[in-house]
């Protein structure tokens, strides 16, 4: 009976039942026809769900236990103060955490998830705001922790905390953006909007939290922060679902993500923004060997659909930064730098550009710039998985082997199943000539992924026994063996150059080359090729590359 229970809640937090009178029929008819008691003791929210519960009409209750659940879930924990506090303080750095999806449906978690990334992706380009990126933020998901804690470790001066409830066509979200110096409530509101109005709730969210932040914005960066890149509310629905695969790096996630990038261009085909999340998907999955397209038809295909976004909206940053990580794979460098310094013209915060473009000066040889980059990727996404293992690996490439390990070890206690920080520990454990220690570490990496344990033994102990009889050698001949059946070139020149076979190296590298391998951008700084270096015939190999033999 949800209206008793409106009438307990009300005697809890006034301290008097709200109808009671000294007679029954007296207190049938306060029931019928007297208001409901104003409640100042508590926070708006709460006292409108409880009102609700005490509506005369049935028809205006609540229609479940459920849906009461839902309204209380969206009520903001504690007597927050309503109002702004009068400091003049221009706050400058945010961290916009994951919403908490209340609808208890983990299909509509894409929805919360698109809405944060919106808002990270407009905020990022205003200058002089940092603002952390997605993959550090989302490090906090679900982990209960006090907002003002997580912006204290993030160090930063505000946090954007939200919930979001989706019943039918109708979406309502509960936003709060706290102080983290002091703990004030900056700004907070409701929106209750319905799906398809979800891109102007966006909008309007952000401009309140520039008003919050005390931003003193420009004609043009106002203007950028109501841009609306698609006006078809299905199309940005297919947008949203598209990003949230992207974000999962798995296999699937990019086959789904490459789906619904192309239901959002088939809606909208001048939807600028869902060509340059199709182009990153194709990039990625050449990157990580995903699919059945070999790695030249995928980067073709993500060209395609990068100079499509570009020629429908040249100032999207991420099409810039996507084109330069293309570029380098079509070993053009210097064009690819122009890209990635276009794009962070365009949006200073965007981690990814300042990943990509430490990763390109690191093979570059430019190690230097390379680290002034790299400092501003980790300031950006200090959590970010992928970013702190390419730090590691720009160590493990330089032979600083052993601040690679410290990094690499950080990274598998974040997230034991992120199988590339382990392939990069094989590589340093292999270098340093700890084989033993190599060999556990890819036991580590096929239990991170697989089931198949009995393979996983098999070739443990295979790589054991003859280490044991024939040692470094024994144990590069054995990875021979496990790999011939592979079709990745650049694999196969890895273990040959241990080897020493130059020939065989030179060769598959060549053919690497031929197929757009997505490693062999590598080559130039990959110490499992260093046996190579002297020889006049890969520095012919590093010129087609576009490199200067070092």
């Amino acid at each position: 009976d949800l209206f008793a229970l409106g009438v307990i809640a009300c005697e809890l937090f006034s301290g008097k039942n709200p109808f009671r009178k000294e007679t029954t029929a007296e207190t049938l008819a306060a029931i019928l026809n007297d208001p409901t008691p104003s409640l100042p003791q508590i926070t708006p929210e709460l006292a409108r769900v409880i009102h609700r519960c005490l509506e005369k009409k049935t028809e205006n209750r609540f229609a479940s236990a459920q849906e009461l659940v839902f309204a209380l879930k969206m009520v903001p924990i504690g007597n927050i103060p309503r109002t702004r506090k009068s400091s003049k303080k221009v706050i400058r750095s945010i961290a916009v955490l994951p919403f908490e999806n209340v609808s208890g449906d983990p299909e509509l978690e894409y929805l919360g998830d698109g809405i944060v990334e919106g808002i990270i992706h407009i905020l990022s380009q205003i200058a002089k705001l940092k603002v952390m990126a997605r993959s550090t933020v989302f490090h906090y998901r679900g982990s209960g922790m006090d907002p003002q804690v997580i912006g204290r470790y993030l160090n930063v001066g505000a946090v954007l905390s939200g919930r979001i409830l989706q019943h039918g066509d109708m979406v309502t979200i509960r936003t709060e953006l706290l102080d983290v110096n002091n703990g004030w409530h900056v700004w907070g509101d409701q929106f209750h909007r319905k799906v398809a109005d979800i891109i102007a709730v966006q909008s309007e969210i952000v401009n309140e939290i520039s008003s919050g932040l005390k931003l003193h914005l420009s004609g043009s960066q106002k203007k950028m922060l109501t841009k609306q890149f698609t006006q078809d509310p299905e199309a940005y629905k297919m947008y949203l679902k598209g990003r949230y695969y992207w974000n999962r790096r798995t296999e699937e996630g990019m086959k789904r993500a490459i789906d619904y990038f192309q239901k959002a261009i088939d809606i909208d085909p001048v939807y600028a923004l869902a060509y340059s999340g199709l182009s990153d998907s194709y990039a990625l999955s050449a990157d990580f060997g995903f699919g059945s397209l070999t790695s030249k038809e995928a980067f073709g295909r993500a060209r395609f659909a990068v100079m499509k976004a570009l020629e429908l909206d040249d100032s999207l940053a991420e099409a810039h930064a996507s084109l330069g990580h293309l570029l380098e794979h079509e070993f053009h460098w210097e064009e690819a730098e122009k890209e990635y310094k276009r794009s962070l013209k365009l949006n200073p915060g965007y981690a990814t550009t300042h990943h990509w473009y430490f990763m390109a000066l690191a093979m570059m040889g430019r190690n230097q710039e390379s680290l002034a980059e790299m400092s501003l990727a980790q300031s950006l996404d200090p959590l970010s998985l992928i970013i702190q293992t390419d730090v590691g690996s720009c160590h493990y490439s330089w032979g600083d082997y052993d601040k690679a390990l410290e990094i690499l070890h950080k990274v598998v206690e974040m997230d034991f199943t992120f199988t590339t920080a382990h392939r990069y520990l094989i590589a340093v454990y292999e270098q340093k000539g700890m084989y033993k220690e190599a060999i556990e570490e890819s036991e580590k990496a096929f239990l991170a992924t697989s089931k198949d344990t009995s393979r996983l033994l098999t070739r443990s102990r295979e790589l054991q026994q003859i280490l044991e009889v024939e040692g470094p050698r024994g144990y590069w001949k054995k990875r021979l063996e496990h790999n011939l059946q592979s079709s990745k070139p650049y694999r196969l020149a890895q273990i040959y150059g241990m080897l020493g076979d130059k020939e065989s190296a030179l060769t598959h590298l060549e053919k690497a080359i031929d197929e757009m391998s997505a490693l062999v951008i590598y080559s130039n700084v990959d110490p499992r090729l260093k046996s190579l270096r002297s020889d006049p015939r890969f520095a012919a190999i590093l010129k087609r590359i576009g490199f200067v033999s070092s």
